[in-house]
């Protein structure tokens, strides 16, 4: 829909979907007209991408929030990974995506990539992981930092362009931070499902 909007000296705003003037007076009107449907579109598509991920980001932490350490680290018969992998692995792979590839800062913690790099497996570790409570910290940490940082650069072009093991190629930070909403949900998914057999 295209709408006209008259903007005020006063600062009021008046709209007319018929593209009419709504003002009572028109003398000392500035008249601004604008697509909002365009603009709008925008906001919505940018505003998904980022609240898609910081939902399924703290969906996963408010979940875990309850999990005793000792409980995070059991690996349940027949798998590789505990609740504890997967969050730091969360952690680490959104550090790459959302930070090292769109050039920005990074925060690795010490050892990180040793405990929870893809391949990795705690079987395989003889350093001390961190605690439970320490990774949700850096959790919630790392997704305000997305926000502060990233949500008015999505449509910004990261060189050279990253393609993943599987062949997918990411252009821009919108296509990197689109794929973490995938790879957050999985590894929920693979949260829930361990915490359902621990149960059990």
């Amino acid at each position: 829909m295209f709408l006209k909007a008259t903007l005020i000296i006063d600062t009021k705003v008046y709209f007319s979907k018929t593209g009419g003037i709504s003002s009572p007076q028109k003398t000392s009107d500035f008249f601004l007209t604008i697509s909002l449907a365009t603009l709008s579109e925008v906001n919505i598509m940018n505003n998904f991408v980022a609240k898609q991920l910081g939902f399924v980001r703290r969906q996963a932490i408010d979940y875990v929030r309850n999990i005793n350490d000792s409980a995070s680290e059991i690996i349940p018969t027949g798998l590789k990974n505990n609740i504890k992998w997967n969050l730091g692995h969360m952690y680490v792979i959104h550090e790459k995506f959302a930070f090292q590839l769109t050039g920005q800062e990074t925060n690795y913690p010490a050892n990180f990539n040793k405990l929870f790099d893809p391949g990795t497996k705690p079987s395989d570790w003889n350093i001390e992981p961190p605690t439970l409570s320490q990774i949700i910290d850096l959790l919630i940490e790392q997704i305000e930092r997305v926000e502060s940082l990233l949500l008015s650069k999505l449509k910004e072009e990261i060189n050279p362009h990253y393609k993943s093991s599987t062949g997918l190629i990411f252009t821009n930070v919108e296509q990197l931070l689109g794929f973490l909403i995938y790879h957050e949900a999985m590894h929920f998914a693979t949260i829930k499902n361990i915490k359902s057999i621990i149960d059990n």
